[in-house]
């Protein structure tokens, strides 16, 4: 099932608007895919304070597609079904969490929503650092990583949010809702100096200790904001920022499509 959600501030839409356009700089995925007749989510934003006014549902339909390739403008009529408040916008797609900036946004939806987890979309527009923290934890061992230790808060500077093995891979990470990646420098660089070590001690009392020889090794800074990506290799330690969403579609696949421990382990490093 794709979704489109289409966001704007033009004081203008969408109410009483028949026909209107995107360019291509606002679109966030292939103009090749861009299709009629797909239910589409027309949302209003304040100009100024980008508080939502009013969400419609409908279609589109009438693609015309002009320009030179990289300034190309999308054409489009826009076919409205009727006005939705946003609890019913929450209840129908859960998964989804509306954009603030203005754009043309598609969402693949391959799951039934009595199988997502309510707290998908708490993860997603929490402002919490504790419960941010919290969540990934859950969606983790969700995915179904079980060999995972989530330090506590009180826990000594300079230690992750938590670790885990899967497989041959372990991975230290911390849950952030900052986007300034930069002041984690001097935390990633130490959790990179413990991966390099052959052990690592997850517990002093009772003592436990994981031997980590020969893992595949990743640093992991898991955020709300997209795309994951990789950052540096240190020694053959990845260094990756991780979104949520790229987790919550791993979860997604992993009912669908994974059957073994070392597919998703695939999975995880191709993050």
């Amino acid at each position: 099932m794709i979704i489109y959600i289409m966001v704007t501030h033009w004081r203008t839409h969408w109410k009483g608007i028949e026909r209107t356009y995107y360019t291509s700089n606002v679109i966030y995925f292939s103009l090749k895919e861009i299709q009629e007749g797909v239910t589409t989510i027309f949302v209003k934003r304040n100009e100024r304070n980008k508080e939502i006014e009013h969400i419609l549902k409908g279609t589109i339909s009438g693609i015309e597609i002009q320009g030179k390739e990289g300034k190309e403008v999308i054409h489009f009529n826009v076919n409205i079904e009727r006005e939705i408040s946003i609890d019913e916008f929450k209840r129908e797609f859960p998964w989804i969490k509306i954009p603030e900036e203005s754009g043309w946004y598609k969402y693949e939806i391959s799951i039934p929503r009595e199988l997502y987890p309510p707290f998908f979309r708490d993860l997603k527009e929490t402002t919490s650092p504790e419960e941010f923290e919290d969540k990934v934890y859950l969606l983790l061992k969700l995915l179904g990583i079980t060999t995972i230790h989530k330090y506590s808060r009180k826990r000594q500077a300079g230690l992750p949010d938590g670790i885990f093995k899967i497989g041959n891979l372990v991975v230290m990470y911390d849950a952030t809702l900052s986007t300034d990646i930069d002041k984690k420098k001097q935390q990633i660089d130490n959790y990179v100096n413990n991966l390099m070590r052959d052990e690592i001690v997850i517990f002093k009392e009772p003592k436990e200790t994981w031997n980590i020889r020969n893992f595949f090794k990743e640093v992991w800074i898991i955020t709300k904001e997209g795309p994951s990506r990789e950052e540096e290799d240190v020694s053959g330690i990845k260094v990756k920022i991780v979104s949520i969403d790229s987790l919550i579609n791993l979860y997604i696949k992993r009912l669908q499509e994974i059957d073994r421990e070392e597919e998703l382990v695939e999975f995880l490093r191709k993050i």
